[in-house]
């Protein structure tokens, strides 16, 4: 008895699908010389291939490439940075604010010892409790 060797099932594999339409994400989970040992993530479009490198970016992993499904570069490593840096910064509200606003109403410009004094308006309040009775 004769069997059919191959069957149609409208099932495309996942191996024809990357390869119609895959963007794809190099990245490693700590920096290597070279690009031999990079891991490879596969998404079906730009947006989602973002997002993948965004998540890896806060997994602490390295991201250094996001190629089109021409095999085309869409970003290198330093773009990927300067795009969700970017994208953080705006999200945050602090793009191109000068920096007295950046640091919110009421605080005090850091001093020698570091970080801005934010409840710098209640000390100068209580030193001035006699001045207001």
């Amino acid at each position: 008895m004769h069997y059919r060797q191959s069957r149609t099932n409208g099932f495309n594999s996942p191996a024809r699908g990357e390869a119609q339409m895959s963007w794809t994400i190099w990245w490693d989970m700590h920096r290597r010389i070279g690009s031999e040992g990079w891991s490879r993530a596969v998404e079906s479009n730009e947006e989602d291939a973002l997002l993948r490198a965004e998540r890896f970016l806060k997994l602490g992993f390295v991201v250094y490439a996001i190629k089109d499904p021409k095999g085309a570069v869409f970003m290198d490593e330093a773009q990927i940075s300067e795009h969700f840096v970017a994208q953080a910064a705006a999200a945050k509200g602090l793009g191109r604010r000068s920096r007295p606003e950046a640091l919110g109403e009421g605080a005090a410009p850091a001093r020698e010892g570091g970080s801005a004094q934010i409840g710098a308006g209640r000390n100068a309040a209580a030193a001035d409790d006699g001045s207001h009775s």
